[in-house]
């Protein structure tokens, strides 16, 4: 419809009409700009006057709530709560709130907001991770196991904190099945946490449901579940967790088999530093490193390089699963370059539970070309896992050169 502008007074009331529009456009904009400006002041007299100049804002009775309640004023801080409930009740934050202010006022329905929080967002972390405690504290083991288990597939920081609370209500079988997600990360978190209370029955109930996934694992993490359990002497399950970890990540390269117990005889593959594979440990005056220029077998040999005292170990090792009572034929290869000093470095091997030395080369110096050292032994009827090691003697003295490891063998020995 158009208005025709044929009179003075037609004018003037249209102007003062569009003059009133803009006066209370203006003077609403200013009251919530207002508003705003005392909610962000977050003290009490700014978030009072906040609540007055809007009081249909649910956020501002939410945190003038917040603020009376960290004053110990709960009712006062309960009825903004339920303020901000009415005013907008599709946010979680308020319900929790409430419900907060109403369990401290010991008041008998406060457990309908808290189902009203949940409802209205049941996936969110970190409410999940508020409503779990409130479980735990309460004793109520389902609820506590359903949020936690909300907390562990959206926080996935928060699995290890969340499943320590989970032991307080329920066994390991319960926690798997209803508090940890199809998951790899929540599982390793799981034993990890259990190998740390050396649980190691729950550890492995939590490493075969982990397995069962048939998803790739982090690597390091299964390492050092497997070096849990060889520090626990629990050989066969720490061998067990090495064979699913290398099937799981697809890394055939470092399986053996009975014709060669070593893992990665000829350091073709990278080094895991873990499990059955080589580790080392660093030292001050020892460098280690996979040379690709210079080998007897394969693609590369391990170099190492001394300068200095005090090295009694050389910091290289492999962990070696054997049989009790069994005979076994070893056997290696160096090459050395101007290795100077008292005595030369030597590879052990060695029982690393009674200490049982089982073969001691002669010093590995004076060969410019690549050099068998061999030996045969008959392991003692207790002895399920052998270390090798390259140590020096003697221990204290000076000791200069370069030494080519490769081509490392162990089998057993053939009648």
């Amino acid at each position: 419809m158009v208005i025709a502008l044929d009179s003075t007074i037609k004018k003037v009331l249209l102007t003062a009409l569009a003059f009133a529009a803009a006066a209370t456009y203006v003077g609403i904009s200013a009251t919530y700009l207002l508003a705003s400006h005392f909610r962000a002041k977050e003290n009490g007299r700014a978030l009072e006057l906040a609540v007055r100049l809007a009081p249909s804002n649910a956020e501002y009775h939410n945190r003038l709530g917040i603020h009376l309640f960290d004053e110990h004023q709960l009712q006062a801080a309960f009825q903004q709560f339920r303020l901000a409930t009415y005013l907008n009740p599709h946010n979680a934050h308020y319900w929790f709130d409430l419900y907060n202010a109403g369990t401290a006022l010991n008041h008998n329905d406060e457990s309908s907001a808290l189902r009203r929080a949940l409802a209205a967002d049941p996936k969110d972390p970190n409410l999940a991770w508020d409503a779990a405690n409130n479980f735990l504290a309460r004793g109520d083991a389902v609820e506590t196991l359903r949020e936690f288990r909300v907390v562990i597939e959206g926080a996935p920081n928060l699995a290890y904190a969340s499943l320590q609370r989970c032991l307080h209500v329920a066994d390991v079988d319960t926690i798997l099945a209803q508090a940890v997600p199809a998951q790899p990360g929540p599982h390793l978190a799981f034993v990890d946490l259990l190998s740390t209370q050396k649980d190691s029955v729950g550890a492995a109930k939590a490493w075969e449901a982990l397995v069962k996934l048939r998803q790739p694992i982090n690597t390091d993490r299964a390492l050092e579940y497997i070096n849990y359990l060889v520090a626990q002497k629990d050989v066969a399950q720490a061998h067990k967790a090495w064979i699913e970890t290398l099937q799981l990540n697809s890394l055939s390269a470092y399986l053996n088999g009975r014709d060669n117990l070593f893992v990665n005889p000829s350091f073709d593959a990278d080094i895991l530093n873990g499990g059955f594979d080589w580790q080392y440990r660093r030292h001050a005056n020892v460098e280690l490193g996979l040379d690709p220029s210079d080998f007897h077998a394969g693609r590369r040999s391990l170099a190492i390089s001394f300068d200095g005292p005090g090295i009694s170990d050389a910091g290289i090792f492999q962990l070696i699963p054997v049989s009790p009572a069994t005979d076994y034929q070893f056997s290696a290869y160096f090459k050395s370059d101007g290795i100077d000093g008292a005595g030369g470095p030597r590879l052990t091997l060695t029982d690393p539970y009674t200490n049982t030395n089982y073969f001691e080369s002669d010093d590995l110096k004076n060969s410019e070309v690549w050099r068998q050292v061999a030996g045969q032994f008959k392991t003692a009827t207790d002895t399920q896992l052998l270390v090798l090691r390259l140590t020096r003697v003697p221990a204290d003295s000076p000791i200069r050169g370069k030494l080519w490891l490769d081509n490392f063998h162990l089998a057993e020995k053939q009648p």
